[in-house]
């Protein structure tokens, strides 16, 4: 996986900047921004945006956030064993599922994913004597 130093390096050579004149832009250091270029440090957030400002990048670029999350097979395999299992259920605990999924979804943006996960670790332990009478997804 590309660490931070290895994006910006390869932004600074896309524009023809050096190093020190992407540092100079940003107002540090030649050996700070080095030491982000053999990612031996991250920049805060506000050193962070002022080389995006001058690398011409956004954030998220620079960070990969715009790249598919580690894990994102596994994601995706569980998403598509919910999706079989609702192509079983009845109208009337397709309601419940969609009541149970919403609730879910709405305290997940108030929280932390670590403490929803928690929450829908739980709320499956409580629903497996539920599922036990489903039938079996195909």
């Amino acid at each position: 996986m590309q660490g931070i130093g290895d994006r910006l390096k390869a932004r600074a050579a896309e524009l023809g900047l050096s190093g020190a004149e992407v540092a100079r832009r940003a107002g540090l250091t030649a050996t700070r921004y080095g030491h982000y270029l053999q990612d031996i440090r991250e920049p805060d957030l506000a050193t962070l945006v002022r080389i995006c400002r001058v690398l011409g990048l956004r954030p998220d670029v620079l960070l990969a956030y715009d790249q598919a999350a580690p894990g994102s097979d596994a994601l995706s395999a569980k998403r598509a064993a919910v999706a079989a299992y609702v192509d079983v259920l009845d109208a009337g605990s397709l309601d419940l599922a969609l009541s149970v999924v919403q609730a879910i979804a709405a305290t997940t943006v108030l929280r932390s994913p670590a403490s929803a996960q928690a929450d829908a670790s739980a709320a499956g332990k409580r629903s497996r004597g539920r599922a036990a009478t489903l039938k079996e997804a195909p």
